[in-house]
């Protein structure tokens, strides 16, 4: 039991230890996620010892920290994306993605088994949604097409390698695999009409949950109990906590329509504050980055993978399809870059896969600490071509 406090002390310090170092660098130079997972790394086994991922109790604190990676996610993502063109096309543009990924992997100079093979290759064609939703706010100047095309972009890119991970890379067969997501799908979309009669009938029930006067927690006390719910029937089918966490957020997303909503605040101090943050360390402590950046080479290649098979697809869907033509060509290596941050799906991806024996410590190491040069390089890299963009625009006007 000691061990299991002395990790969990260390987990809240370093979560608080994080966002501070970035703020002091002002958040350009390392990124609050990359400096987590270096923190973890430090204070884990490999390193100094103070955290053991695998005291009593802490792999179910994991678990519920990917739920509640994946429930933000839900939340932070627009389903209606999906039927406007751009949302199409970034569908297809994914599927090459995948395509160039598979052919990389399995004809590559690499040695992968299928199930490790398919999710390297799933791991890099993600997007992090909420990052990219996170950097979007920063940046008040772009037109709403521009940010459509960027949100459409990065959903499919948090969405689809999630279902099609959850489908291959499960216990079950992918038939079973995908009556289990069905299973989910369906809790989502009635989970969803329920509390649209419920609050159209105004019951006792909706005044409950919306009414903070009534019940200051109702709401968050119910989404976690959805989350969690959902969470042990994915549990009990065999199926993993990702899609389980998309699941409560799209349930979510009905009960809560507005971002400022107090019970939305709560609910991300306790995701943000503590859960999250808490998958990130664990990640970190549970890798051997040591061995992972004693080969820069492999990691700078596998840096170049991850822009290659995501950003570049993504490049060239931009100029072939002609609703996104008419965006520049600064807009366009902008929405690619955006594309490329990856790091909160890379986490949750290599940890399930870890955990099933479908991937090495080692690729999981360097897929981590590339994505994590990623996350430093790629805001960087949007904020200046979207500055170089703006005085472009003044100057001709």
């Amino acid at each position: 039991m000691p061990i299991s406090f002395t990790t969990l002390f260390c987990i809240t310090l370093i979560s608080f230890l994080s966002p501070f170092l970035s703020y002091i660098t002002g958040g350009k130079v390392i990124r609050t996620s990359a400096i987590i997972i270096l923190l973890g790394w430090l204070f884990g086994p490999n390193m100094l010892g103070f955290i053991h991922p695998e005291a009593y109790g802490i792999p179910l604190l994991q678990q519920l920290g990917l739920a509640f990676l994946f429930l933000m996610g839900g939340y932070s993502m627009e389903y209606n994306l999906f039927a406007t063109p751009a949302g199409k096309h970034s569908c297809l543009c994914w599927a090459i993605s995948l395509g160039l990924g598979l052919l990389v992997t399995f004809c590559g100079p690499f040695h992968f088994s299928p199930a490790s093979g398919i999710a390297f290759a799933l791991a890099l064609t993600a997007t992090s949604l909420p990052k990219v939703n996170a950097e979007l706010k920063t940046k008040t100047s772009q037109s709403p097409f521009y940010t459509q095309v960027v949100e459409s972009y990065g959903a499919s890119g948090e969405l689809l390698p999630v279902c099609v991970f959850a489908l291959l890379i499960g216990e079950n067969s992918p038939l079973l695999e995908l009556a289990i997501l069905g299973v989910f799908v369906l809790c989502a979309f009635l989970g969803r009409a329920l509390l649209a009669k419920e609050d159209k009938e105004d019951s006792k029930l909706s005044r409950f949950v919306h009414d903070s006067h009534i019940a200051p927690f109702g709401a968050e006390e119910l989404v976690i109990a959805i989350m969690v719910g959902l969470t042990t029937l994915g549990v009990i089918l065999g199926a993993d906590m990702l899609i389980a966490g998309f699941a409560a957020g799209y349930i979510l997303r009905r009960l809560v329509t507005n971002e400022n909503d107090h019970a939305l605040v709560q609910l991300k101090g306790v995701a943000n504050g503590f859960f999250i943050p808490l998958t990130f360390v664990l990640s970190g402590a549970s890798l051997n980055l040591a061995t992972a950046f004693a080969h820069p080479g492999i990691m700078v290649g596998f840096l170049g993978l991850l822009i290659v098979i995501r950003g570049l697809p993504v490049l060239c869907s931009l100029e072939v399809f002609k609703e996104t033509r008419v965006l520049d060509q600064l807009q366009k290596v902008s929405v690619a870059a955006y594309s490329c941050m990856t790091m909160s799906t890379i986490v949750a991806m290599t940890d399930v896969a870890l955990e099933s024996g479908d991937m090495t410590e080692t690729v999981a190491a360097t897929l981590i600490g590339a994505a994590a040069l990623l996350n430093i390089v790629m805001p960087i890299v949007t904020s200046f071509l979207e500055k170089k963009d703006t005085a472009r625009k003044k100057n001709v006007s």
